[in-house]
């Protein structure tokens, strides 16, 4: 169980995302649309760009990451602004979707005591250790959603700096350079930035 809960840690604060929704439903982010919908605001990212030609040109950006798992999703959505090529990074949200019936699907003692737990704080009280500050979860029977601000700290993270790209990173943009999209091929799971000039 120890095992499972770093995981779980690791999967909350290393990739976190504004609540994006597997596309498979129609349930909302607050406001953001589905995985489907943001791919959909970027359909007209269609030139291949390498790494040397990205421009980033001085301004506002928007960056929303999302991350696809067996277990759920994990997303954030980033306020930055440019200033040579370079992002500084002003606020930023994240979100989770767990399917806690994948995560703990080894673990049927565990899965017993959430279908069985009183209320949704005793459910987040069993699955989820130190929650980041200003953390809410709600549950959707074993679905557990779960949307935190950023910190000053996550985002400093080098993963949001775009200084280089993994060798298999596919990056895309729009004919006028102010929309990218930048997919990158996981070892866990694979990894879409959508990233937009304001």
């Amino acid at each position: 169980m120890k095992k499972i809960l770093t995981f779980l840690m690791i999967f909350v604060a290393l990739f976190t995302f504004f609540a994006c929704d597997t596309g498979n439903s129609s349930s909302g982010n607050g406001g953001n649309g589905t995985s489907n919908d943001v791919a959909k605001e970027f359909a007209d990212c269609t030139t291949d760009v390498d790494f040397e030609n990205v421009v980033f040109s001085n301004g506002n950006w928007t960056v929303i990451g999302i991350q696809q798992r067996t277990e759920g999703i994990a997303s954030v959505k980033l306020q930055a602004t440019a200033k040579d090529n370079s992002f500084t990074y002003t606020s930023g949200t994240g979100a989770n979707i767990i399917d806690a019936s994948i995560m703990f699907k080894e673990y049927p003692e565990h899965l017993d005591a959430l279908r069985n737990a009183k209320n949704d704080e005793e459910k987040t009280a069993m699955s989820f250790g130190g929650m980041p500050e200003g953390a809410t979860v709600t549950w959707d029977g074993l679905i557990a959603t779960m949307t935190f601000p950023l910190s000053q700290k996550d985002l400093e993270a080098d993963d949001y700096k775009f200084s280089s790209f993994p060798e298999d990173a596919v990056v895309k943009c729009n004919a006028d350079k102010t929309k990218y999209v930048i997919s990158i091929t996981h070892e866990e799971a694979p990894i879409t930035y959508y990233i937009e000039k304001n």
